[in-house]
This record gives C-alpha cells, structure tokens and sequence, in this order.
C-alpha cells in the first residue's frame, strides 16, 4: 500500500499538544498529504473542539512564533475515530506513563473493531517499561520506540509553549530493524513524513539505551522538582538539591551499566552541563506541572522503577531511594492535611 498516514494523538498534553499543533500547522500551510486527529479527555477535548489548538515557539533571540489551527478534528473516544482502509494510522502516544497498558488496550479494542491492520503506536512517553507493555499487548512489530527533548508546557488546555531546540528520536525495537511498509523501510518513510511538517527527527539504532539516558535525567529532575516545588533554575541554584540530582543521575546510570545497557559513560555529566543553560531557566518539569495542576504524577515511572530494579540487582541506589521515601512522605502528608 501507499503510504498514507493518518496521524492520531493520543493525548494532549504538552508533548502531544507541541507534535499534534505542528503536524496541524504544516499540513495547512504546505498542503501535506497526511491527516491529523486528536484523542483529547474532559477540559482538553471541549477547549480543543471549541477553539482550535495554539502552539508558541519561544526562539533563541526571545521573538515568539504563534501557530493557531482554528478546525481541528478531535475526538474524546475511539467510538467516533473514523480511519479510512487508504491509511496507515500512525498513532502518537503521548499519555502519562501510567496509564500505558490500559491505552493498549484501548488501541486493541479500536484496530480489532474497524479491521485496522495497518498501524503503528510510536511511544513519546516518559520512562523505560512503555514499550515492553505495548509490545505484550499489541505485538512487537506494531511497536516504535521514541523519545523527546523538548522543553515543552502546557499556558492552558489546547494552548502550548515550546522552548529552545529540540528533537523526536525514533527507533524500532530490538528485533524490528527494517521492518517494511510496502518494501520501504518504516523509520526513513515516518522520518521523511515528519521531516516535510519541520519537525526534527533523530534515528536511533539502540533505542532502549537511549530511553534510559532519558531517564538519567527524568529520574533525578521531576521528581526532585515536586520535592522542592521548584523550576529547573531553583533547583540548580539550591546546593543541596544540586548534589541529589548529580548522585541520582549517577546511580541511575550506573544500574544502567549493570544490567548490561548500553548507555554512555558520562551521560549524567552531559545531561548536567545541558540542563545548566540559559534555555532551561524558569521550566518546570512534566512532573512539576502535574503536581502544580493536582494532577497524578508519574513517580513510580520515573523513579520506582530504578528503586526497584537496583533492589532486585543488589545495587545500593541509597541517593534514589531517599529521594523515594521523602517524595511519598511529602505527598501522604499532604493528603492527610486535605482530608482535615
């Protein structure tokens, strides 16, 4: 078949919210042969069915792009997603990671119902366990693996902010190098495709390795952000909270190293000396602005998970677990004081 891709976001938060409004973007302005649809919950779907979506690109020399896609097709269920037998869904997974398995489930459901054979789920998630879940659910091949750099926030539902540079990395997981889509290689087809919507594209060859050298940073930053309720600047200029994020970042990597990931050696000093910039002052992490919306954050994603597999490995991630034990405490006090 031709490839024809229909693009779904799944979840619109700040990720899914920056990569859907571009796709939008491009597609009305160069005529782009793809469809782009939006699978949104509560305030999110109703704004976005009502508005439209807005996305602001803060560039270097501090002028500021403005991207509004008034008509936006966007759906608070599968019930009302139409994809036509012509396309290739491509669905973009931007949901908490959390929530992974049971939207595997959910994506399932959709394909099974409306015959869809033609697929792809490209996880753009936080964490190291996304892809392992959606392989169990929907089958290895119909799995990419992904991961984002980009300093992104949500102003208001459907209403987002990108800063800086960035990228997406794709690659397809171990055992799904080439697969094919009518005899072309699927990551250099969805490469060309997001190339054409100005959106920049990394191929990784080890995408597992890179996704733990995301979290060498999502381990150590989001969850010491909640602890002291403090963007990126706040927390470099605090001394104490400076030298958990440099432990945290080493003993993530270094579980890493232990089961046999091949994660680069000084990947925590680097993500270090990048957070430490002009670009980074006054972001707050995903799981900050979670935190500051009351919303469920991703701790046992970012930080649960080296807990416990440095448990289950024998390795002392003391650093990790303090920063575990004290991000729980915080938050059972405050629940305790909301209840009185």
């Amino acid at each position: 078949m031709t490839f024809k891709p229909h693009f779904l976001v799944y979840g619109v938060g700040a990720v899914g919210g920056i990569y859907g409004a571009q796709l939008c973007a491009e597609k009305r302005w160069q005529n782009l042969d793809y469809q782009v649809s939006f699978l949104a919950r509560n305030e999110t779907y109703n704004v976005i069915k009502k508005q439209g979506i807005k996305f602001h690109v803060c560039n270097d020399d501090n002028s500021i792009d403005n991207f509004d896609s008034d008509l936006v097709n966007v759906f608070d269920s599968f019930d009302t997603i139409k994809i036509n037998q012509d396309e290739y869904l491509v669905i973009l997974l931007c949901v908490k990671s959390r929530d992974t398995k049971a939207c595997g489930q959910e994506i399932l459901n959709f394909v099974i119902e409306n015959n869809i054979e033609n697929f792809v789920v490209i996880s753009i998630q936080n964490g190291v366990e996304n892809e392992d879940l959606l392989a169990q659910v929907l089958g290895k091949t119909k799995v990419i693996g992904a991961y984002t750099n980009v300093l992104a926030e949500v102003i208001a539902p459907g209403d987002y902010v990108r800063k800086g540079n960035y990228w997406l990395t794709i690659g397809e997981l171990e055992g799904n190098d080439g697969y094919e889509i009518d005899f072309k290689n699927r990551i250099e087809l969805l490469e060309q495709v997001f190339s054409k919507a100005n959106i920049v594209i990394k191929k990784s060859k080890k995408i597992n390795a890179d996704l733990w050298e995301k979290l060498v940073w999502n381990a150590a930053f989001n969850p010491i952000s909640v602890l002291y309720e403090a963007d990126i600047r706040g927390l470099l200029d605090n001394p104490l909270a400076r030298e958990r994020i440099i432990n945290i970042m080493r003993e993530t990597r270094e579980l890493a190293q232990l089961l046999k990931i091949d994660i680069d050696s000084e990947i925590d000093a680097k993500h270090f000396k990048r957070t430490d910039s002009f670009n980074w002052q006054g972001f707050k992490t995903s799981m900050l602005q979670d935190y500051l919306r009351n919303r469920p954050i991703e701790i046992e994603q970012l930080l649960g998970v080296v807990v416990r597999l440095a448990k289950e490995n024998n390795y002392d991630a003391k650093y990790s677990k303090k920063l575990y034990e004290d991000l729980h405490e915080k938050l059972r006090k405050e629940q305790s004081s909301s209840l009185l």
